[in-house]
């Protein structure tokens, strides 16, 4: 297109808008989006005059400051105009396409950028200026961008800076000795992997992280890839009000009752739980997902749950290995994209069923999938410990501090779903070590109980 007035007078009104309500935009874009694009006079003025806001104040304009600005203007006729333009134009200011809008200008004014930069490159290469030539090319390729430079290290601003903003921000889990481990918690960005055997409570677990968000103020999105989401959902009812999960279908008015007070006057997030059928959706899938969210709902996810990654479509068989890392690493990137911490989870191999710990050669099909994440946690429960409701939560890996440390915990899904990880030194946790050392003896008593019933169920035969 070769002028914007191609798009539309409402699109024009709505770029406006976003001049003026959207600073990050205005300063992406005032240096590429040239006045005389709009081609009315009017509308040139105005976006002048908040071009010349944003150089001498650094911010937007307000209604007052163009009402100072028209008593410059002599024509009567003009102030008119200008006055009936900025109403049309704040009437755009909630459009629901402004993100549509902001990206269709940005595409024309790089389009623009990079004719100018093919047009110079002539009158370069008449003379050989080649590094002309790929400056201006790359300044057409780069117009519009995100502006960052890094981080200064050594300059003074640089250093204060550093001190007073905090440099990573973090969700936290429900556990204290975890997030002590970890700095806080997962950093909006950072991906965090659960590995645990079948019916370990991977599961259980990531709904637990959800639940600790939600009730934080923060908005999540739960993706499930084997359990329905009206199941998955029936288990946050259980941890959120703490009723058994067997026992929900009798208890639903007292469910409905709690939840409704934790929405209304507890401040929860928003929890959105979608079921995509195993090997069907890809990491594009969820993106897509995401954005509908934003653009359709305005949630925006600061944690999103994956339950879980290795279930995701993925390549061909024969390059499986390396396309699960690639799949882990797509993952983290999305927690970047939208600025949200992201937790999945995966199966340890069978060889792990009879190990007290899980360390991370254990995890299943690709030992690529410990790289990416941030943070890597694995529980065990053997048999005893399924008897009794005990686990052991190994840190594999931990980028924000120690590995290799193992604190016990609990979980009993039959009452809520709810699980602990203890401080190995705290009062619970004493006593759930203790419990685990007496696992033994229940485990040799539930298989003798076990072998009994056998013979008796032989000898009735």
């Amino acid at each position: 297109m070769k002028t914007l007035n191609e798009y539309g007078k409402n699109f024009k009104l709505k770029l406006i808008a976003s001049l003026l309500t959207d600073l990050h935009f205005l300063k992406r874009i005032y240096e590429i989006l040239k006045t005389e694009y709009f081609e009315a006079e009017v509308e040139m003025w105005i976006v002048d005059n908040i071009y010349e806001y944003l150089i001498k104040f650094k911010g937007l304009p307000t209604l007052d400051y163009f009402g100072i600005k028209v008593k410059d203007i002599s024509d009567d006729d003009f102030i008119s105009a200008v006055g009936e333009k900025l109403k049309l134009i704040y009437a755009h200011k909630k459009a629901t396409d402004l993100i549509f809008v902001k990206d269709e200008a940005l595409k024309f004014c790089k389009s623009k950028e990079m004719k100018i930069a093919i047009e110079n490159s002539v009158k370069y290469l008449d003379r050989g200026d080649y590094d002309s030539i790929r400056r201006d090319v790359n300044k057409a390729l780069n117009a519009g961008e995100e502006v960052d430079h890094g981080h200064f290290y050594m300059q003074k601003e640089e250093i204060d800076r550093r001190y007073e903003e905090e440099d990573r921000y973090t969700i936290a889990t429900p556990w204290d000795a975890v997030n002590d481990l970890m700095d806080g918690g997962l950093g909006l960005g950072e991906l965090g992997l659960i590995i645990g055997g079948p019916g370990i409570g991977k599961t259980w677990s990531l709904i637990n992280l959800g639940v600790a968000a939600v009730e934080a103020g923060f908005d999540v999105i739960h993706y499930t890839l084997e359990l329905n989401d009206r199941y998955i959902s029936k288990r946050y009812d259980s941890i959120i009000t703490n009723v058994p999960i067997n026992d929900l279908k009798y208890r639903v008015d007292e469910v409905k009752s709690i939840l409704n007070d934790k929405r209304e006057n507890h401040g929860y997030g928003q929890m959105i739980v979608r079921f995509y059928p195993s090997r069907t959706a890809t990491v594009n899938t969820i993106e897509a997902h995401i954005d509908n969210m934003i653009d359709l709902y305005s949630i925006n996810p600061k944690l999103i749950l994956i339950d879980y990654a290795d279930i995701l479509k993925i390549g061909e068989s024969e390059k499986y290995y390396k396309e699960i890392q690639n799949v882990y690493s797509t993952i983290r990137g999305v927690g970047g994209i939208y600025g949200a911490c992201i937790w999945t989870a995966s199966q340890a191999n069978r060889s792990s069923a009879d190990d007290e710990v899980i360390e991370g050669d254990k995890v299943s099909d690709s030992y690529g999938k410990i790289m990416e994440p941030d943070f890597v946690m694995s529980l065990s429960r053997k048999l005893g410990d399924k008897l009794t409701g005990t686990l052991r939560a190994h840190v594999v890996k931990n980028r924000f501090g120690p590995d290799g440390v193992t604190l016990p915990g609990s979980m009993n899904a039959a009452k809520s779903g709810r699980l602990e990880i203890n401080y190995s030194d705290s009062y619970k946790g004493k006593k759930v070590k203790q419990q685990m050392k007496n696992n033994s003896a229940v485990e040799r008593s539930a298989i003798s109980d076990r072998i009994k019933e056998m013979q008796e169920d032989l000898d009735n035969m």
